[in-house]
């Protein structure tokens, strides 16, 4: 198709379109111009695997004629029917709205749920072959399909190595030195890859707290892998493997389920909310 003005002008509203990024320059400008022309808001639905206006193979924006909203895998509460009003209670008079709701779940509970995730695709799936290779092929897919259509990738195998590497310090400051040698990477690539993995949603860096703001903005951050199944799998850990106390990657995994569940909260809750 060699005018996509048209394209982006024609049926009806609101019209979704899938993998947007994969159009190019061209499909976001018609769209930009259907949008100029016609201001009417909620018109077009744009959805894709990657945050594609960071894609830096695109260098038209949509800034000012969209909202944006990241699509995490399941919570919690969406699996199991609860409530996802966590940040509404818990800022609702100091936390009083807290008060007395206890979990019904045991330890063996949240250990299950940290490695089951919240992929959707994963979640019946009862064999641990199956959920392996179900995981092995996301990857596989997201490098070699996802990255290698808007990035340069010198070390395909490295990938995968750098993101359990990150599964494997998560909620330790995100050392991009030590990531690299341990990845067996210069400093430049390795912040590169960093950032397609990101891009396609695979990570997430957490700035950390303080009240200084220029020290907040300039302390180390950390970094997570954005699903704690995909994390244990990376780990290669089971819920059995778990159960030991002082499992070395329970702590890790702990804490990505939590900052994931808190992430996917937020995208709900009426109170805005601010993650460090």
């Amino acid at each position: 198709m060699t005018d996509l003005v048209p394209f982006a002008a024609e049926g009806e509203r609101p019209r979704l379109i899938n993998e947007v990024h994969r159009g190019g320059d061209w499909l976001i400008r018609a769209i930009k111009i259907a949008v100029d022309t016609d201001p009417r808001p909620g018109q077009f639905i744009l959805t894709g695997s990657s945050r594609f206006l960071t894609v830096p193979t695109l260098s038209e924006s949509l800034a000012g004629r969209a909202v944006f909203l990241d699509l995490w895998p399941l919570s919690v509460a969406e699996r199991t029917g609860g409530p996802a009003d966590f940040f509404s209670r818990l800022f609702e008079a100091a936390g009083s709205g807290l008060a007395g709701h206890g979990s019904g779940w045991a330890r063996d509970d949240y250990i299950r749920a940290i490695c089951e995730g919240g992929y959707p695709e994963v979640l019946p799936l009862t064999s641990a072959v199956v959920k392996r290779a179900w995981y092995d092929g996301y990857l596989t897919t997201v490098i070699n399909r996802d990255i290698s259509e808007f990035a340069e990738i010198g070390k395909t195998s490295a990938i995968p190595r750098l993101l359990g590497l990150v599964a494997a310090r998560s909620g330790s400051p995100l050392v991009v030195a030590d990531l690299a040698r341990s990845a067996d990477l210069d400093r430049t690539t390795t912040r590169n890859y960093l950032t397609y993995l990101d891009t396609v949603f695979l990570t997430i860096e957490v700035a950390p707290w303080s009240t200084n703001l220029t020290k907040r903005l300039s302390t180390t951050p950390k970094a997570f892998v954005t699903d704690s199944g995909l994390a244990a799998h990376l780990l290669g850990v089971t819920p059995a493997d778990l159960q030991h106390v002082g499992h070395p990657a329970l702590g890790g995994l702990l804490e990505t389920f939590v900052l994931t569940e808190l992430l996917k909260l937020r995208t709900v809750s009426q109170v805005p909310v601010g993650i460090w």
